[in-house]
């Protein structure tokens, strides 16, 4: 989607949608490339980009009974849509339990859905045209406790963040070039690490060690990894699909009630504190 200010200008391109963005695209080119169905030549493929929220929920008015209820959400919807409370977007979808968190995630990434992954499933639209749909888990929004349940990464490990492979001790550069380095080393579902995991959950359960035996950690620790079988890791594991990729930053908890919110109301203090000019020119950029 693009956008001429004047017919002499040079296009713009905008990026207001999920449907608009470089992965959308990216996908929507990669399904046109897989053979159609014998049976239905003229069935247009295309995908739908599924977005995952997560969060911790709290059960009862006193004690510690949660659960994670799972909300899903289209991509190909606008976000005009989805933000409107009586639109009915969002899909309940499950309550996890979170000791179980992958176990019913399996469930659900059935042998059903990933043949629709694959080869997609024929769908007919309100419109009375089918296509063949191809789900596609696009983005997994979560917080943080939840989003390395979900990456199979330890609480401020090592590694402690699910995208990049930055080290803990590292994080006071936050910002500088060295930072900006350290953000492009990315974690990978590789089979080195779903190596590593399968390797202590032997020693684990066959071998009879307990999860914090220092011959478990001499294999995860260093990579921040804990020994749960990954469903996305494995369910995914024979496709062209970086899974860590999925864990985006939550705006809700990481930007508008998280650490960036507390960083600018203390940058506003500072402001006020050295005068009303200061705040106005703030104001102003």
């Amino acid at each position: 989607m693009t956008w001429r200010p004047s017919k002499s200008a040079e296009p713009i391109r905008l990026y207001r949608e999920v449907y608009t963005s470089d992965e959308m695209v990216n996908t929507y080119k990669e399904v046109q490339n897989i053979p159609l169905d014998p049976s239905s030549p003229n069935v247009e493929n295309v995908v739908v980009e599924i977005l995952v929220y997560l969060d911790a929920t709290r059960l009862v008015q006193f004690g510690m009974a949660s659960a994670h209820p799972v909300y899903l959400f289209f991509g190909n919807l606008l976000k005009y849509i989805c933000c409107q409370p009586g639109s009915h977007v969002a899909h309940h979808t499950a309550y996890f339990p979170q000791e179980l968190i992958h176990a019913v995630w399996m469930l659900i990434l059935n042998a059903a859905f990933m043949m629709a992954y694959q080869f997609g499933i024929l769908v007919c639209f309100a419109d009375k045209i089918v296509h063949c749909v191809f789900p596609c888990l696009f983005a997994y929004m979560a917080d943080y406790p939840e989003k390395i349940l979900m990456a199979g990464i330890r609480n401020m490990g090592i590694c402690p963040c699910p995208w990049c492979l930055i080290p803990k001790a590292c994080l006071s550069a936050l910002g500088t070039l060295q930072d900006d380095n350290w953000r492009k080393k990315i974690w990978v579902n590789s089979h080195h690490l779903r190596a590593k995991v399968a390797i202590a959950r032997d020693i684990i359960y066959r071998q009879g060690n307990h999860v914090y035996a220092n011959v478990v950690n001499d294999i995860l620790k260093s990579e921040s990894l804990i020994p749960t079988m990954n469903v996305f890791h494995t369910m995914f594991a024979n496709f062209d699909f970086n899974t860590f990729l999925l864990f985006v930053m939550d705006l809700m908890h990481e930007f508008e009630l998280g650490v960036f919110r507390d960083f600018l109301i203390h940058l506003l203090q500072l402001l006020y504190a050295c005068g009303v000019e200061t705040i106005a020119e703030f104001d102003h950029q």
